[in-house]
């Protein structure tokens, strides 16, 4: 998708920068959901501008992050050990039995086709060592259809602020996004376009790839998942 490549840049990193404050505790609530040590090895698939990575890395784990944005990698690599970052579409990933933990955060799946994302998920299984742990965090679709606005300000301060105006398409379980970034007076318009898995597809997928011991949260604290939790998030074993 062209749309990918264009829209995740430095003027969407600067927008969202907002989110790095919540970094360090995103990291730990992963650590204590997925019960990692020290000694196992993790990869960050859609790493971005490496805020996890970064935490990951300085509080002492074995990590790696892969983007695909020139943007991300580069701010990444300014902020902490430039060899943890891959340039590397995750649609082309070619890794076998190397991970311990494979993670997927912040809606990083579902930008392509159905056939494509599938292939992505069988290249994280593939990637994972036997009885690896992949941790896939999403919005919850059954969430964002229940509540499905057209208009919605994300972030509104001073210098930052960011409308999304969205189109529901519900006969494909698609959603269309004109994300509105405003920095400091400039306007920029960034295309989003999201396939919505539901719970119970994304279990039969995955159980189809070969992952079992598939567990479903509301957040990354591990909290139980209802279907009025505005996240998904699942933790699937190879």
């Amino acid at each position: 998708m062209v749309w990918v490549k264009k829209t995740f840049d430095k003027k969407y990193m600067k927008a969202f920068e907002f989110l790095d404050k919540k970094s360090n505790m995103e990291v730990k609530e992963i650590v204590k959901l997925l019960n990692i040590t020290k000694r196992q090895s993790i990869l960050d698939t859609c790493c971005g501008w490496g805020r996890h990575v970064c935490k990951f890395y300085k509080k002492g784990y074995k990590i790696k992050g892969i983007d695909l944005s020139d943007d991300f990698l580069n701010h990444a690599r300014k902020k902490c050990k430039k060899e943890l970052f891959i340039k590397k579409d995750i649609r082309k990933i070619d890794y076998k039995n190397q991970f311990d933990i494979i993670l997927n955060l912040e809606t990083s799946f579902g930008y392509y086709s159905d056939k494509i994302n599938k292939l992505i998920l069988r290249k994280i299984h593939r990637a994972l060592k036997k009885d690896g742990q992949f941790l896939l965090d999403m919005v919850n679709p059954t969430f964002i259809i229940k509540n499905f606005k057209d208009n919605l300000i994300l972030f509104n301060k001073k210098d930052v602020k960011i409308k999304d105006i969205n189109k529901l398409i519900k006969n494909k379980s698609i959603i269309e996004t004109k994300r509105i970034i405003e920095l400091n007076n400039n306007y920029y318009e960034k295309k989003i376009v999201l396939r919505l898995y539901e719970k119970n597809e994304l279990l039969k997928i995955l159980k189809e790839i070969g992952f079992r011991k598939i567990r479903f949260f509301g957040n990354l604290n591990g909290d139980k998942y209802s279907k009025n939790s505005p996240r998904l998030v699942i933790i699937s074993q190879r």
